[in-house]
């Protein structure tokens, strides 16, 4: 695998205004990054990816700022960041950087779900293994990646369909996600 790998990679200007949530270097780090006028602040999880297994990973800021990067609905790294431009970032990728020297995502992405609200760990972990509606409040951007074929990714939430640009790899196994009103299975010990 090489360095830099994207989750995800939003900007309007590449080196200005980015927004993205990244393996680091070529580590087993999760970073991300808000760059405002050009000035990157960031937060780094050390050691949080786990190959060969699923692993639900989130990254959230609030409007003053606080950032923190969750694996599991748990918080491991938080940092004060900017808080990002309102400017429009037309370039947007899932998978891979606007950098051409930075490498592609090596692995399975099940989801992507963009917020414009800060999601408490409370609110992830209670929603990270259920498919959402797509009208949720603060929902941007919901991509399910699970088109199985075809070059366009629906978007649930209706904001913009995304183009699926290379050959990803359709079928994989991945978690297993309930429908958004099905129950929660429950133990009871008496």
């Amino acid at each position: 695998a090489g360095s830099w790998a994207r989750i995800i990679d939003l900007y309007g200007t590449q080196g200005i205004d980015n927004v993205y949530f990244a393996c680091e270097d070529t580590s087993s780090s999760l970073r991300f990054s808000v760059r405002r006028g050009g000035v990157a602040k960031y937060v780094t999880a050390v050691d949080v990816i786990r190959n060969g297994q699923w692993q639900h990973v989130a990254a959230t800021l609030d409007v003053a700022g606080n950032a923190r990067i969750l694996v599991g609905g748990v918080p491991v790294a938080s940092a004060a960041l900017h808080v990002p431009e309102n400017v429009v970032r037309s370039s947007s990728f899932v998978g891979r950087s606007g950098w051409s020297t930075d490498a592609y995502f090596v692995g399975q992405i099940c989801e992507v779900r963009l917020w414009n609200v800060e999601r408490s760990p409370a609110e992830l972990t209670r929603t990270m293994h259920t498919r959402l509606t797509g009208d949720e409040k603060g929902l941007t951007r919901y991509l399910r990646l699970d088109e199985g074929g075809g070059s366009t990714a629906k978007d649930w939430s209706g904001t913009r369909d995304a183009t699926i640009v290379g050959t990803p790899f359709y079928g994989l196994t991945g978690p297993s996600l309930r429908g958004p009103n099905e129950a929660v299975p429950s133990l009871t010990l008496d």
